[in-house]
């Protein structure tokens, strides 16, 4: 099947996170109005917020700590597209979240009501109703 015409970029990974000295490969990926991947696209590599640099191949340098955007500028044939993804610099060592690579292999099901450990039974897989200020009763809780 011969490829459409380039109609729409996307960067990926989306809204990275990178450590302060840090690389992170960037991807563009360049679909036709059919949802069909399109090849041998020319592809521009920019950086804003100077938070870091990008080279021709994709892969950024974070240099400065903040929130940027990597863009890049898609061109085929007679028609260019753009894209952009937001980027956060930060700090060697500071805590990150990580996401899982596929939420849907990490989803949790409803699975009901599950008992609190501690509680009394009039009140099984429903939080405990404090009888004041936190810590004013402790002794109770436990």
């Amino acid at each position: 099947m011969p490829e459409g015409k380039l109609h729409e970029v996307k960067i990926e990974p989306e809204n990275a996170v990178v450590v302060q000295g840090g690389k992170q490969k960037f991807r563009a990926r360049c679909y036709d109005d059919k949802g069909n991947l399109v090849r041998r696209v020319k592809v521009k590599w920019s950086v804003s917020g100077n938070i870091g640099k990008i080279d021709e191949k994709g892969v950024f340098t974070a240099l400065t700590i903040g929130v940027g955007k990597v863009s890049c500028e898609c061109t085929k044939e007679d028609v260019t597209k753009y894209a952009d993804t937001t980027v956060s610099v930060i700090t060697p060592g500071f805590p990150r979240a990580s996401a899982p690579e596929h939420e849907e292999e990490h989803a949790v099901e409803n699975v009901g009501e599950i008992p609190i450990e501690g509680l009394p039974p009039e009140y099984p897989g429903k939080p405990h109703p404090f009888p004041g200020p936190i810590g004013e009763k402790d002794e109770k809780i436990k």
